[in-house]
């Protein structure tokens, strides 16, 4: 669990974190904590509560599950994000001929990677 924390905070430090490797560090971190937590908790309780041990399995088992979910809405939540920043910038681009003139050949098509082209500086 420190190393997923460390990991992350190390992450925000360099990309910011808002960014995806941030976000998918700290949902990794916040996966090692459930696991933390529950295994912590399933030993007090075995402690203290004397519950049978196949109890004790199958609640560790959906805390598990529980944490995957989570982190699967996370992973959800980035990907979300991704998509609406890719729509965005699709509607934000605007093609731009260098020159005036009448157009001869298509050299691309509808959803091909358009690029800038070199210019030249004077």
């Amino acid at each position: 669990m420190e190393e997923a924390e460390a990991e992350f905070e190390q992450l925000a430090a360099e990309h910011g974190p808002e960014s995806e490797e941030a976000t998918e560090a700290y949902a990794d971190f916040l996966a090692k904590r459930v696991e933390y937590e529950v295994a912590k908790a399933a030993y007090e309780r075995a402690e203290n509560s004397g519950e049978p041990v196949e109890v004790q399995i199958a609640y560790a088992r959906y805390q598990a599950a529980k944490s995957a979910h989570d982190a699967a809405n996370v992973q959800y939540n980035i990907a979300r994000n991704n998509l609406d920043l890719a729509r965005g910038n699709i509607e934000q681009t605007k093609l731009v001929a260098a020159l005036d003139g009448t157009v001869v050949k298509v050299v691309a098509g509808a959803g091909d990677l358009a690029t800038p082209p070199w210019r030249r500086w004077r």
